[in-house]
């Protein structure tokens, strides 16, 4: 793949298939890098965009996750993942409000994120706040 990608640098799909397969070998910077490369040739892409936020959220860089995610979020509004993840990455580097406000966005527009914020150890420091309480419905 690598050989593919570096024949024809133009090539999105081949970075995304190249950041895939690195993701699911765990090797997230490398993955991330991928996904940038691909970003600079479709700068929108919703896949890459998510995914240069998850590799930095798994490399445990928060802070790059936050921007990272904030990024796909200014494309796409919508994405309930999107306002998960920088929840999660927001409550991680204590950013409580900030994490609160983004995980009531996130479970607005998918109630199902609901269970899972309860049980995400990324949730731990904000899981006896009242306000958090309320957003999970418990």
């Amino acid at each position: 793949m690598k050989k593919a990608v570096s024949s024809d640098p133009s090539y999105e799909d081949g970075y995304i298939t190249l950041g895939n397969l690195l993701y699911d070998e765990g090797k997230y910077k490398e993955a991330g890098e991928n996904y940038l490369k691909a970003l600079s040739i479709s700068p929108v892409d919703e896949h890459s965009l998510f995914r240069v936020g998850e590799c930095l959220f798994l490399e445990e860089d928060y802070t790059g996750a936050v921007s990272g995610y904030r990024k796909l979020l200014k494309e796409y509004p919508d994405n309930a993942m999107g306002h998960y993840k920088t929840a999660a990455s927001l409550a991680l580097i204590n950013k409580n409000e900030e994490a609160l406000r983004e995980l009531k966005i996130a479970v607005r527009k998918d109630p199902e994120l609901e269970k899972r914020a309860g049980s995400d150890p990324a949730f731990e420091k904000l899981k006896q706040m009242p306000e958090f309480q309320k957003i999970i419905k418990r």
